[in-house]
């Protein structure tokens, strides 16, 4: 906001060869969020014959955006896929049934070297999350056996 405001500031210098002399607002669009913005430029008068001394700048924002923020969609695993990462973390998963909490899922490292060896368009995070939810289900099959 301050690099925008400064710009504005130093264009109304370049128009004017001087700051206003009556307050000026402008509107104009963020460049980082999208979200409009209003400068006021306020002139502040010496106590020397009146004259523009400084200004006042003053930028301003809506509350709320009028950006709506878009989720990506769900990519769902195949079957094949799942199966793959099952195997490939089976050791892990069935740690983590026996003493029933997530304390042995695959840390970052494994993830990556699975994604690589799998070849997954996954990115790590994806990954244990889909691991985590295999052991949740495995749990909650285990529970309603008992």
């Amino acid at each position: 906001n301050n690099d925008l405001l400064d710009d504005e500031i130093q264009s109304a210098t370049v128009e004017n060869q001087s700051l206003p002399s009556t307050p000026t607002k402008k509107t104009t669009v963020s460049t980082k969020t999208k979200a409009p913005l209003t400068f006021s430029i306020t002139p502040t008068k010496g106590k020397n014959k009146g004259k523009v001394v400084g200004f006042q700048a003053v930028v301003t924002t809506p509350t709320k955006s009028p950006i709506k923020i878009r989720r990506s969609k769900k990519k769902t695993w195949a079957p094949e896929v799942k199966q793959e990462v099952r195997n490939y973390f089976k050791d892990n998963i069935n740690k983590c049934v026996r003493t029933k909490n997530y304390s042995n899922l695959p840390g970052k490292i494994e993830l990556e070297e699975c994604i690589k060896k799998l070849h997954l368009d996954r990115s790590w995070k994806e990954l244990k999350d889909s691991v985590r939810n295999m052991v949740a289900s495995l749990l909650r099959a285990q529970g309603k056996m008992a």
